[in-house]
This record gives C-alpha cells, sequence and structure tokens, in this order.
C-alpha cells in the first residue's frame, strides 16, 4: 500500500511540477531584435528594418500593446526623423496608437460610449499625461 501512495504522489508531482513551466513568450526575441533596431534609428536603413519588424509582428500580434507601442514608436520616428513618407508613418504612427490605447479596457469603454469618438483631450483625461 505504501509502494503505490509513494508511487501516486511522485506521478501526482512529476505531472504538476516542471512540465506546468511557463510557457516561453513567443515574441520575446522578435520584440528585443525590433527595439535592437530601433536603437540604431539614427541610421534610416536600421530604421526601415525596425518599421519592418514592428509591422510584421503587428501582423502576428496586433493585441499586444509592446508591438502595438513599438510600431507606433518606428513609424513616428520615421515620420519625424525622415522625409520622403512623413506624411504616410505619421499617419499610420497616429492609427496605431490610437489602437495601442484601444487595448486598454478604459478607453475602449469611453469610446463606446462616445459613440466610437474620442477627441485628445478625453483621452488625456483617461490616460494621463505621461
Amino acid at each position: 500500500m505504501i509502494t503505490r501512495l509513494t508511487l501516486l504522489v511522485l506521478l501526482i508531482t512529476a505531472c504538476s511540477g516542471p512540465s506546468r513551466q511557463r510557457r516561453r513568450d513567443p515574441l520575446r526575441d522578435p520584440l528585443a531584435e525590433a527595439a535592437a533596431l530601433m536603437e540604431q534609428r539614427a541610421v534610416a536603413e536600421q530604421l526601415d528594418a525596425a518599421v519592418a519588424a514592428y509591422e510584421a509582428l503587428y501582423e502576428r500580434a496586433p493585441g499586444d500593446r509592446r508591438v502595438v507601442a513599438g510600431a507606433a514608436r518606428a513609424r513616428l520616428a520615421r515620420g519625424v526623423g525622415y522625409p520622403g513618407r512623413d506624411a504616410e508613418d505619421l499617419a499610420r504612427a497616429r492609427e496605431l496608437g490610437i489602437a495601442c490605447l484601444l487595448l486598454r479596457r478604459e478607453v475602449r469603454e469611453a469610446a463606446a460610449s462616445r459613440g466610437g469618438e474620442l477627441d485628445p483631450e478625453s483621452f488625456v483625461s483617461l490616460v494621463g499625461e505621461d
């Protein structure tokens, strides 16, 4: 009887132990690579690569705040820092910035209560000025 009880305890322990490790974040490495590219944004080609990396991540995970915020920052940096596609990049940065804010429950609820529209002052009152 003790042997069966010991075996049962070992089986339960093994089942609930190491095999229940936290799942690895599949976005960790791609986000780190995109962030590394952003650190070198003074070089136009690196910034272009960062924009492409974040846009690819956005296609993969549009509900991840880290991805959406990174994509918005990359587009903003390129729109402000490099002429040529500035209007397109700034429009995309705005779109992504709003999408990022709408990932917050309180912002979504406020937008819904106003028929889907929020003015800039409403955003500031909901998320603060920082």
